[in-house]
């Protein structure tokens, strides 16, 4: 068993497993979040990611973005450089990408 502070620095030794926190920042052991009320508090990603600008991709080119590689894609007009925009499959999202000189870079690929 790991010991936060040693005997010799006081008269009792306190196991690091006995240090949680039970209370901080205005909330209680009671208002943390446990496994069977979680679910209340996850959205869809497909909802925070709505207002950004949709790029439609091969399942090839997906292969790619999840890997960290570009992509050439040449006819997004839509697009101006430096712009953000996330890569989809259909209607599943791949990655969150940026948009340079015809190519879209991933910025955070999504384990989906």
């Amino acid at each position: 068993m790991r010991y936060l502070l040693s005997e010799e620095r006081c008269n009792k030794a306190i196991p690091v497993s006995a240090t949680w926190m039970t209370e901080g920042g205005g909330m209680t052991e009671d208002d943390g979040v446990t496994g069977s009320n979680t679910k209340s508090f996850v959205i869809p990603i497909e909802s925070a990611l709505k207002s950004m600008f949709k790029v439609e991709i091969s399942l090839e080119d997906a292969g790619k973005i999840r890997k960290g590689q570009e992509v050439v894609l040449n006819n997004l007009r839509n697009l101006k450089n430096h712009d953000i925009c996330c890569a989809v499959v259909g209607s599943v999202p791949i990655a969150i990408c940026s948009f340079i000189y015809g190519c879209v870079k991933p910025i955070r690929v999504f384990n989906i």
